[in-house]
């Protein structure tokens, strides 16, 4: 197909901007994510937090973007200055998007799990409060993390590197693998977390609600009375660490949505049949929504400073002095 000088030139140009954003949004989104996230482990690993399941998703969770955000906006910085192998190499490339898929999903489903955690721990059902444990939130993790290792292990058979007709280089050459891989990026990272995080939200809601609005009767013992102020010291924690959880869910669908949408276009309009322009134009928006997808990885450590309450605030506060104390000290 030939190509007017025009065109030719719009292309080129189109090709730079695409390229600087792969360059410089890349540098902004490790820059917060490696902080955000870094910061989130030492304060999810504070005394106060450390025993709770829901912060032991917390702390998972960081790990998982901060393997995403490596595996991911990383690798696309290097390939802007023709770095990244795992465009060239097949087992590079398997291995980058294996890794990149199941972390990513991961972090998804560990805040969906932090959800839960809180829904049981704030039940009036007294078996329910008991399933909250840290036995079981990690029997939970490592049942997520080998359920989605293996619905993603066809990424390891039917990736390649070296493709030109495809969105990048190392894609996959059969249609029914690439569909699938985009399908389950569709359920896996935005409708079935976003769903169960808004079921189990609203219950705990009602959970919180119901405890706030049970009427007091007399006569009541001292012992009772310090119960129940420390149960309300708890149902305001688990109001902000699920306000925390639910608007990272929320994030995550407004960030992740638009991807999961032109990956499922991609596969509906096949790259062979479009003009070198609209080529260009496609890959520029499929690097915006790619990159932008990065925020939901990049901002969780933002988002619990905001409206984490004094919790978190108090917990990340202990883990800097710490920290410093240790420099210091060596």
């Amino acid at each position: 197909m030939s190509i007017n000088s025009s065109d030719d030139t719009l292309i080129t140009n189109v090709n730079a901007i695409t390229n600087r954003f792969n360059r410089y949004f890349s540098i902004v989104l490790i820059l917060l994510g490696i902080i955000g996230n870094f910061l989130n482990c030492l304060a999810s690993a504070q005394r106060k937090l450390r025993k709770s399941p829901c912060a032991l998703f917390f702390f998972h969770s960081s790990i998982a973007n901060l393997v995403t955000i490596t595996s991911g906006a990383f690798v696309r910085l290097l390939g802007t200055w023709s770095l990244n192998i795992s465009n060239t190499v097949d087992l590079f490339c398997k291995l980058r998007l294996f890794i990149l898929y199941t972390s990513r999903t991961t972090a998804s489903w560990l805040i969906t799990l932090g959800v839960v955690d809180r829904w049981l721990s704030s039940s009036k059902n007294a078996q329910r409060r008991q399933m909250s444990t840290m036995e079981n939130a990690k029997r939970a993790m490592y049942i997520v993390l080998c359920l989605i290792s293996s619905l993603h292990v066809h990424i390891l058979y039917c990736y390649r590197a070296n493709l030109s007709d495809s969105p990048v280089e190392c894609y996959s050459t059969v249609t029914w693998c690439r569909l699938l891989t985009d399908m389950e990026f569709a359920l896996l990272n935005v409708v079935f977390p976003s769903l169960l995080a808004l079921i189990f939200g609203l219950l705990t809601i009602r959970n919180i609600h119901t405890f706030r609005t049970v009427p007091v009767t007399d006569p009541i013992t001292n012992q009772e009375n310090d119960r129940r102020r420390h149960r309300r010291r708890l149902k305001k924690g688990d109001f902000h660490l699920l306000l925390m959880l639910l608007v990272q869910v929320t994030l995550t669908t407004v960030f992740n949505f638009p991807l999961a949408v032109q990956y499922l276009y991609s596969d509906i309009h096949p790259y062979h049949n479009r003009t070198p322009l609209s080529l260009a134009v496609n890959d520029l928006i499929f690097t915006l929504l790619f990159l932008l997808s990065y925020l939901s990885n990049s901002m969780p450590f933002y988002i619990y400073t905001l409206i984490g309450g004094s919790i978190f605030r108090k917990a990340l506060v202990s883990a800097m002095k710490n920290l410093v104390r240790k420099i210091i000290c060596q």
